[in-house]
């Protein structure tokens, strides 16, 4: 490893340490995330950055996003950060299901920004020391659980002048470098407007916007047999009506449609008809509201592929014998099963070259991956088997588990920065790589997201 990204850690370990479970001890939701935004920053000014600290819903309320630059000219070279909670998902930092009121992190974010804030402040040391050219970027986005942070900032232009992103995400696996594809995902709500009435007197002279959402749930069910497996659709009711003795005027249902990118837009006007058509049986109107739109995710394997040799240069996790006996009970009380032996298939450290895959989930890292070549890292940081948005992921994220694990992360993340930004025509060779992939999937420009109302 570098030595002065070594360096840097050996000085700071124990204060990454202290942020992520700071961040973990108060889990807030997507746009809120006013504490961790807080808490970064501070931490980005001890290592000596001039963090530009904002509200991205533009409200002039509390700050939930992060700018930091250092350095000049090209490439220009970022990291992202999030740190966003799951609500309902608070969890004490014990190995068995222990809820807590609130929120909680169910995906590992607080990890993701103490990583990225590692990263980035232990890079800019070496490019101190060493006198290197070229700018860094760090990026503290909200709202990646609700699929909203890096839409809203690529909207306003925010990674347009990249030459280069990266990014890491906790998992349950070894690091991974792999050529990773994951679903569009698009959020919208469909309003139902009916006409109330008394359901037992009168129920003739209301129409009931409960039956058209349910309805409309009945046709989306069959329409689920004729979409091809990368597509998933799933749905949950925010308005269902009041009293059961009057007929509901309201009813609101919000869906996520998930499909590749090609076929995103028609799956959607899908769905839509569907929703059409319940509203026109019931004698209701319908009203689409599309929330947030985010594309899957670009591999781009020239950068998956030089950035790998990163992890030959970065001393693998050491694990305690205690972490172990955790991730035993963690695994066993989330399963039901008897723990693997091998301490391996509890808490992976061994990387793999990397290789294509596809992912069903989504994440809004897939517009920056659209706009400017963009590294994916997943794992570890998480139990083997145990699933994600859990409270096995909460607890831990909570432990020195988790901590590791964002240590570890961003020393493999500041190393392939570091080795990316002295390689020469690495950037150049990249963005080919991104046109051709582009061009072989048949995707067109990135189209910035408008809120449909």
């Amino acid at each position: 490893m570098n030595e002065y990204l070594s360096g840097w850690f050996e000085r700071h370990e124990a204060q990454v340490r202290a942020l992520e479970h700071r961040i973990w001890a108060r889990p807030e939701t997507a746009l809120n995330e006013h504490y961790a935004c807080a808490e970064t920053a501070a931490f980005l000014r001890e290592q000596g950055f001039a963090p530009e600290c904002f509200s991205l819903m533009g409200d002039g309320g509390e700050p939930n996003a992060i700018v930091a630059r250092y350095g000049s000219g090209r490439p220009v070279i970022a990291i992202l950060g999030e740190y966003d909670a799951l609500p309902g998902l608070g969890q004490d930092c014990v190995s068995h299901k222990a809820p807590l009121e609130g929120p909680g992190h169910g995906c590992g974010h607080c990890q993701i920004i103490s990583c990225a804030v590692a990263a980035a402040s232990a890079l800019k040391s070496a490019m101190e020391a060493e006198g290197l050219g070229g700018t860094l970027v760090f990026m503290a986005t909200p709202a990646e659980e609700s699929l909203q942070g890096k839409v809203r900032m690529a909207a306003e232009g925010y990674f347009d002048e990249l030459d280069l992103c990266f990014a890491w995400h906790p998992c349950d696996m070894a690091p991974s470098f792999d050529d990773m594809v994951s679903a569009a995902s698009t959020d919208v709500t469909f309003e139902f407007f009916g006409k109330s009435a008394h359901a037992a007197m009168q129920p003739w002279a209301g129409r009931s916007a409960l039956d058209a959402a349910e309805l409309m749930s009945v046709g989306v069910q069959y329409l689920r047999e004729h979409i091809t497996e990368d597509c998933k659709v799933h749905h949950s009711y925010l308005s269902a009506g009041t009293a059961p003795n009057v007929v509901p005027e309201y009813a609101a249902v919000r869906y996520l449609v998930r499909s590749n990118d090609a076929g995103s837009d028609e799956i959607l006007e899908r769905v839509t008809a569907v929703a059409e058509g319940a509203a026109l049986m019931t004698g209701t109107t319908m009203k689409r509201r599309v929330k947030s739109h985010c594309y899957g995710s670009l591999p781009n394997h020239v950068l998956n592929e030089f950035c790998y040799r990163a992890v030959g240069e970065v001393e693998p996790i050491a694990y305690t014998e205690e972490e172990y006996r955790f991730a035993r009970e963690v695994y066993e009380n989330t399963t039901g099963k008897a723990a693997p032996g091998d301490n391996e298939a509890l808490l992976p450290t061994a990387a793999h070259p990397p290789k294509p895959i596809y992912i069903a989930g989504s994440s809004d890292v897939g517009d920056v991956s659209h706009i400017v070549p963009t590294l994916q890292v997943r794992g570890p940081g998480r139990v083997k088997g145990t699933p994600g948005h859990h409270w096995s992921v909460v607890a831990a994220s909570g432990t020195s588990i988790g901590e590791k694990a964002a240590v570890y992360a961003a020393k493999l993340m500041s190393q392939a920065m570091y080795d990316a930004l002295i390689e020469p025509g690495l950037a150049e060779r990249c963005r080919e790589e991104f046109h051709r992939c582009k061009a072989e999937k048949g995707i067109g420009p990135y189209r910035k997201f408008q809120e449909e109302n």
